[in-house]
């Protein structure tokens, strides 16, 4: 593999085509008829595992503040809508098919990473209608999906690129020696290759953000790796300026919100299966 388009197509066809696959379906769905619904309904009761995870979260506080006992898939869209079904599908796939397929430190602390700053995109956002919190919350768990596909393959290039970034190799420069492009590369090609739709096209594209959601999200991005180091710090505090900026907020406010939060995302990791990244946020 020796360039964007040569990894794009191996890890879709070669590693991962059934996420591939699945993702596409769940994505080109949109609640505009009944038939989605059951469409979206049928996508996650092909799969026990997915269907017992969606239920599972379908009973969270995170998700369901009703705290209404939800048992079946249909049930769950139309109580808790959806957009945020669709979520939870994505972010259980995700999870699971990553993790039968390696659990290499580098892709726990990524999967960390993600669902934290996807919490925090969610919990974040001022505009509260459902459609736009999963915008986000989906925005955030999927922007380094470049990262979080190659760590999850067994390669000579992850364990080479290991061996680069225990020597303390910037980065960047090691994934350009190693793989000849960038996960950043990576990703954009995925979003288009796998359909993630416009919004994730948008928040990693290069260039400014278009619009507050999608600076949002790349700050909570950007935030959930900072803050592994804690909550305070240069980098942090210019980080809380910008989020206070997406949200309208006075930087102060914005730790305190972030520290509840990560509270919220170590809950959401847990109901997703994995309680051991828990450790990795802070």
């Amino acid at each position: 593999m020796k360039s964007t388009q040569a990894w794009v197509t191996y890890l879709s066809k070669v590693e991962l085509p059934v996420l591939a696959n699945t993702l596409r379906q769940i994505n080109e769905l949109t609640d505009s008829t009944n038939s989605t619904v059951n469409e979206l309904a049928n996508v996650i009761l092909n799969d026990a595992q997915l269907t017992s995870q969606v239920l599972r979260l379908s009973n969270t506080v995170f998700y369901n503040q009703t705290r209404t006992q939800v048992s079946t898939v249909s049930r769950a869209i139309t109580l808790i809508g959806f957009d945020s079904v669709k979520s939870m599908a994505i972010s259980s796939l995700l999870v699971d098919t990553l993790l039968q397929k390696n659990d290499r430190p580098h892709l726990l602390r990524c999967l960390a990473r993600a669902i934290h700053a996807a919490v925090q995109a969610r919990c974040l956002l001022p505009k509260r209608n459902e459609q736009a919190l999963e915008e986000v919350f989906i925005g955030a768990l999927l922007m380094n999906i470049g990262e979080l596909a190659f760590w999850s393959c067994e390669t000579e290039q992850a364990s080479e690129l290991e061996a680069l970034l225990e020597q303390d190799e910037p980065p960047v420069e090691a994934q350009k020696k190693v793989l000849h492009t960038t996960f950043t590369e990576i990703t954009r090609g995925l979003v288009d290759a796998w359909s993630l739709g416009p919004f994730i096209r948008e928040v990693v594209a290069p260039g400014k953000a278009n619009s507050v959601a999608s600076s949002l999200v790349r700050h909570s991005v950007e935030m959930a790796r900072v803050s592994e180091d804690g909550w305070s710090g240069r980098e942090m505090d210019q980080l809380l300026e910008q989020i206070g900026k997406d949200i309208d907020e006075n930087p102060a406010t914005v730790r305190d919100q972030l520290k509840v939060n990560a509270g919220e995302a170590a809950k959401v990791a847990v109901s997703l299966g994995i309680p051991q990244v828990t450790e990795l946020m802070p």
